[in-house]
């Protein structure tokens, strides 16, 4: 059977693993940050500041459900799943 690409070969998802490390790397670092406002209690920060203080519980958890997806996603990039026919 041909494959569904129109070359018929593998698709190269280097370019797609690249981009999916960084922004995982990204997230990391705004886990940290979202992290650290959330633990800081300075009363006179600016208003940008203290919007983020506020919501930085939120935002750690969507930031670590978005990293552990993006990890879940990774993996299946590294481990493309055979896909079989079956006898007819």
């Amino acid at each position: 059977m041909a494959d569904s690409d129109s070359g018929g070969g593998c698709v190269d998802r280097r370019p797609v693993k690249l981009v999916l490390d960084v922004l995982l790397l990204l997230l990391g670092a705004l886990l940290g940050m979202a992290a650290n406002y959330a633990t800081s209690r300075t009363d006179h920060v600016p208003w940008p500041l203290r919007l983020l203080r506020d919501w930085s519980v939120p935002l750690v958890v969507v930031t670590l459900l978005l990293l552990v997806a993006g990890q879940v996603w990774l993996h299946f990039l590294e481990r493309p799943v055979a896909l079989t026919s079956s006898p007819s």
